[in-house]
């Protein structure tokens, strides 16, 4: 058996072999340094109350280890650095010891306190547990004591459960059993003494099918009565209907407001079909928003569509949905455009989501397949993977329609994320007129990148973009205002004619590449992208804001710049 002998010395052994510890002690704590003088570090063992459970005894110790403050306590974080390692050696020597179990739940409390010398460290309290089998042969004594003379109590009858008194050990008892008269009657059969009857009254007790009493009628010995049992009250939700006899099966109609039978038994319940209508909603363009079961009476009120209603839209779409915190992170970002007012003033927003050419398609702000909802067309197929959309620069761009036209002449934002330092440009075709093809960009002129507006007569000044990666926004806000942000930061520039008529109204949109006087593509550009927004012109703050929100979303899909 380990005893607190073996433990002292385990203890002491420990600090005699510790290469830090120079001084040893065992006692109370008030006893540190009161005669004598310390050698510091000190590893100081205080003994506490042991326990003993069943086959298990614990020793608790209280284990002070500490060194000298000098200095004004300027080594007071080395002496606990110092003082906390040299405990989780303690600990973890312990827990190799095979002859005892260590308490791992421990606590180390560091202190500063005046002794006999200012010293500071950790106080740990140790518990562990060793086998206490209670082996009588180990007792130093001559002899075993033994127990008392044993003595066996009185015994207590009962009749049927009922005290009915006691009986010395050794006694017997004669109990008797009579009837009214005092003669002794019944005899015992099996270990129970049975009495024969003397016909009391009978009580006949009447139930239902489910074994509830429904009722009781006593009928004295030797004679008959009839067994009357109540009507049953009958209630439909809770409200009183009708009384009904017992064994008479009433028929009960349920009709609707034109005397019509309905409804079903489900169970013990009369269900009856609800008074509603599927309301299927549908907007201007013919998208399905789906359907919501309403009373004849309500309405269904679109304002009450959540961002996560329109989050939901979009992802439904896709064959293959983010999860995870990216999830968590699409409805963000529709929370925040929702919130700052952008994604109501949007018709066109690519979020590149899915890695493949379907999912990145799909307008997130009308999330449907028509040519209404500007879903995007992918020429000369270009790689899609979660960056984005990459084109060659040879023969692929990204074409697709444009409602730019139900916004005001003087009212137009269009936006794209670059991830890398091509960017081949926005076209805006107008449709009809060769001479009112309109394009917007940022190209390479004899090696410097530009901001263009092609035959409007406008071009941004030789603008060097370093890099030309970022979030590229052109917004048109007056007949005489034009703003070119990089990353939501207003850009200068000059008009490179007097006509400066900017963004005009544009029935189509193509990405990667610019258009010839016969409408076909030319100038294809190499160039990756992973956001791209249509809509209303934003102001300064708005911009800055849409940038946040882009480049927040960016970051959690993990390709932001």
């Amino acid at each position: 058996m380990i005893t607190k002998n073996i433990l002292y010395k385990y203890f002491k052994d420990f600090a005699d072999n510790h290469l830090q510890i120079k001084d040893y002690g065992y006692g109370d704590l008030w006893e540190i340094s009161s005669s004598q003088a310390t050698t510091y570090p000190l590893f100081w063992v205080s003994p506490q109350p042991s326990n003993i459970s069943g086959n298990e005894i614990t020793y608790n110790f209280n284990i002070l280890i500490g060194d000298r403050l000098e200095d004004g306590d300027a080594n007071k974080v080395e002496v606990e650095s110092d003082t906390f390692q040299i405990g989780l050696d303690l600990l973890a020597t312990l827990n190799l010891n095979r002859d005892v179990d260590l308490d791992k739940s421990n606590t180390l409390t560091p202190f500063i306190h005046d002794f006999k010398d200012r010293i500071a460290g950790h106080l740990i309290t140790v518990s562990v547990t060793a086998d206490f089998d209670y082996n009588e042969c180990a007792v130093p004594t001559t002899g075993t004591p033994q127990p008392p003379a044993s003595s066996c109590p009185v015994a207590i009858i009962t009749i049927n459960g009922v005290s009915y008194g006691s009986a010395a050990s050794g006694n017997t008892e004669d109990i008797a059993v009579v009837d009214g008269s005092g003669n002794p009657i019944g005899s015992l059969v099996s270990g129970n003494w049975v009495v024969s009857s003397s016909c009391p009254n009978a009580t006949a007790v009447l139930k239902n099918t489910l074994g509830t009493t429904i009722s009781t009628t006593s009928i004295a010995s030797g004679a008959s009565s009839n067994i009357v049992a109540p009507d049953t009250v009958i209630t439909i939700n809770s409200a009183s209907f009708l009384t009904n006899p017992v064994a008479v099966d009433p028929n009960i109609l349920v009709k609707d407001g034109t005397g019509t039978q309905v409804g079903s038994k489900v169970g013990s319940e009369w269900i009856v079909p609800s008074s509603s209508y599927n309301i299927g909603l549908i907007d201007r363009f013919g998208n399905d928003f789906g359907t919501n079961t309403v009373s004849s009476n309500a309405t269904w009120d679109l304002r009450t569509l959540t961002p996560e209603n329109y989050a939901d839209l979009y992802l439904s779409r896709l064959t293959n949905p983010p999860t995870g915190s990216q999830l968590t992170a699409v409805y963000t970002y529709f929370t925040d455009m929702v919130s700052a007012g952008l994604f109501q003033g949007s018709q066109k927003i690519d979020l590149c989501i899915g890695g493949n050419s379907a999912d990145h398609s799909w307008n997130a702000r009308y999330p449907f397949d028509n040519n209404s909802s500007m879903r995007s067309e992918f020429i000369g197929s270009p790689t899609h993977n979660s960056n984005g959309v990459s084109l060659n620069g040879t023969s692929q761009a990204v074409r697709t329609n444009a409602y730019a036209r139900h916004l005001n002449d003087f009212d137009k934002q269009v936006s794209i994320y670059i991830r890398n330092n091509n960017f081949g440009g926005f076209i805006f075709n107008a449709g009809s007129s060769v001479t009112s093809i309109q394009s917007f960009g940022i190209f390479e002129d004899a090696g410097t990148s530009r901001y263009r507006n092609y035959n409007e007569g406008f071009q941004i000044s030789p603008f060097p973009l370093s890099p030309i990666t970022g979030m590229h926004s052109q917004s048109r806000e007056s007949s005489t205002t034009m703003r070119m942000r990089q990353n939501g930061v207003n850009t200068s520039f000059s008009p490179y004619t007097t006509t400066a008529n900017y963004i005009k109204v544009s029935d189509e949109f193509t990405i990667g590449a610019s258009m010839s006087a016969t409408l076909t593509f030319a100038n294809f550009k190499v160039m990756n992208y992973s956001y791209f927004r249509v809509g209303n012109a934003l102001t300064d703050a708005q911009e800055i804001t849409h940038y946040n929100i882009v480049q927040a979303l960016q970051t959690a899909l993990g390709r932001q710049i």
